[in-house]
């Protein structure tokens, strides 16, 4: 065989050392997948492993998945912990709470029986509408010692029961008579005042304008004679404004000692009609006047507005028979009329309002005009002496007719 040339030569070199690199290369390849399937078994392994561990089975060929899904319910996993973490903490916190509002509770309940013990009440609502009263006694008290200092101040007086002696024989219409013709006269004063004010800018006008001659002189004792008669307007004046103070504030008191005495007579008469449902009636300010308020037996309070339509004609029924009482004390008996007013009373409640009748024609004559014959029957059960009146009826002379108390 003959030997290669040069060239040939190196060309078989070169092949030679392209195939050794090749070899060398497919040797490093071969070690590497070699080693990647022995991470591939120690992973299966190790992920088989926690299946197992977690009491599950692994599928060799969805391995790579399935590690995934163990990564999320790791990560799930976690944020349970941390969650769970934090509601231990809000519960501990919330516990805590908790046993400091039952200390609070017990100290509660252990001023509560105070308050039950001094009010002989047995709950809060109770004691709420006990605690007001004593509140609006406080007031009344306290304004109660205001009118009477101002009644004692008015009337000039060294005591309370000297200022009563002094109004003893006081007529109202008089008193009022009387203030509004100070009025008047107060009006006139404040007219001629404004005129001399107005003379004597004028003078001091003229007086800045006069010169040398005696014509200041003259002025000046214009100026003077009506300083003079301004002075005493002003006195009269002074003297006027204090009498309508004065008369004024013994108004006040009277209305005052007067209005008292009309509630006490209305809460009872309002106690009698409503069958004890209400004990007393009570009043405070509101924005137009005064409001009326129902103090029930138990101690709470309703306004005059948010009781029932039947308790408001109750209500203003013994309003009436108080206004009542008040002019026959003052004036004399007077006959009382009420037409059909019992009609949405029940019979329990038209028996009482009987009662109160019955009672105010002690003082004077009371008759009662009604469509209903029960009533009849209720009022001689009340009040044996009754005198019943029937009415012919207009319509037919052979019907039975209305009945009148």
């Amino acid at each position: 065989m003959p030997e290669p040339s040069v060239p040939e030569a190196r060309h078989i070199l070169t092949e030679v050392a392209k195939l050794d690199a090749a070899h060398e290369k497919y040797e490093n390849m071969a070690t590497r997948i070699s080693a990647m399937e022995q991470d591939q078994a120690r992973f299966v392994a190790e992920i088989e492993s926690l299946f197992e561990e977690l009491g599950g089975s692994l599928d060799p060929a969805q391995a790579v998945a399935q590690s995934d899904n163990l990564k999320s319910r790791l990560a799930r996993a976690k944020a349970a912990r941390d969650r769970r973490g934090e509601l231990q903490e809000k519960l501990e916190q919330v516990c805590e709470e908790l046993a400091q509002t039952e200390n609070e509770r017990t100290d509660l309940h252990a001023v509560a029986g105070d308050r039950f013990k001094a009010f002989t009440v047995d709950s809060l609502l109770a004691v709420k509408g006990k605690l007001q009263q004593v509140e609006r006694r406080v007031e009344l008290r306290g304004n109660l010692a205001e009118s009477e200092k101002r009644l004692i101040h008015a009337m000039k007086a060294g005591s309370l029961k000297q200022a009563e002696a002094l109004l003893e024989g006081a007529d109202r219409a008089t008193i009022e008579e009387e203030s509004a013709e100070i009025d008047t006269r107060i009006g006139d004063a404040e007219g001629r005042k404004q005129d001399r004010i107005y003379v004597f800018r004028k003078a001091e006008d003229a007086i800045a304008a006069v010169g040398g001659d005696d014509a200041a002189a003259r002025l000046e004792q214009r100026r003077c004679t009506t300083l003079l008669e301004i002075e005493e307007h002003a006195l009269a004046y002074l003297r006027i404004r204090l009498g309508v103070a004065a008369t004024e504030s013994a108004l006040r008191a009277y209305r005052d000692a007067h209005r008292s005495s009309m509630m006490e007579n209305a809460s009872r008469a309002f106690a009698t009609i409503s069958r004890g449902a209400y004990a007393s009636l009570a009043s405070q300010p509101g924005d137009k006047g005064e409001v009326l308020i129902g103090i029930s037996t138990d101690g709470g309070a309703k306004l005059a507005h948010e009781m029932s339509k039947g308790t408001r004609f109750q209500l203003y029924l013994a309003l009436r028979v108080a206004g009542y009482r008040e002019f026959v004390r003052q004036h004399g008996p007077v006959p009382f009329f009420a037409d059909d007013i019992l009609e949405i009373f029940d019979d329990f409640r038209a028996e009482e309002t009987f009662r109160v009748f019955a009672d105010m024609a002690r003082s004077g004559q009371t008759i009662y005009l009604s469509h209903h014959r029960h009533l009849c029957d209720i009022a001689r059960e009340v009040y044996p002496q009754v005198t019943l009146h029937q009415l012919p009826d207009p319509a037919t002379t052979s019907a039975g007719s209305p009945a009148g108390a």
